[in-house]
């Protein structure tokens, strides 16, 4: 609903969705279309996103009208993932409920500026915050694990508290050119 009232739900910057609670659907609140990756060429990919209990990535086949083969990827999941993409936020407060944020879930929102996550948030996984060129104050002190390009491309986000991360994927904040407060824990 949010995604398609934007540009006519009039300035809307700042959303507090924590006493939200997110309930199961089989319709996608998202579909994303692009070009495959390299090792899928002349493929297409489709995303499309549910909020379901379960985590299921599912590859379909099937013969183009060029001949090529189109790949599908579903991703099944309470993650938000995608749900907010390239909005124009200033301010998001995220479901008390929520126990990781998704792929591309906050991916190009260029004014974005702070996002409170929920204690229970112990995942972030790839393209989360990609080119959230505004980022300046996220607190991910409860934070396990963050993955490929999460923040990338943050270049206002200062400063993170990462005292519980487990787990840090390559390029996880590539770009951050601003960040020169980072506490971070002895990774094994």
């Amino acid at each position: 609903y949010l995604r398609k009232a934007q540009g006519k739900v009039a300035n809307l910057a700042q959303l507090d969705l924590s006493g939200v609670t997110l309930v199961e659907s089989d319709e996608p609140y998202n579909t994303q279309n692009e070009v495959a990756p390299d090792h899928l060429f002349g493929s297409t990919l489709t995303r499309y996103y549910y909020l379901s209990n379960k985590e299921i990535v599912e590859y379909r086949q099937s013969v183009g009208k060029m001949g090529g083969m189109n790949y599908y990827y579903h991703h099944f999941t309470m993650s938000l993932a995608g749900a907010f993409q390239d909005m124009l936020l200033e301010k998001i407060v995220l479901p008390e409920s929520m126990k990781k944020i998704g792929p591309n879930c906050f991916k190009g929102c260029k004014i974005l500026e702070t996002v409170v996550v929920p204690t229970n948030v112990e995942t972030i996984e790839w393209n989360a915050f990609l080119d959230n060129v505004s980022l300046k104050t996220i607190d991910l002190e409860n934070v396990k694990e963050i993955g490929d390009k999460a923040f990338g491309g943050c270049t206002s986000l200062p400063t993170v508290n990462m005292v519980n991360l487990e787990k840090l994927d390559h390029n996880a904040f590539k770009g951050c050119t601003s960040l020169t407060d980072v506490n971070l824990p002895k990774l094994a």
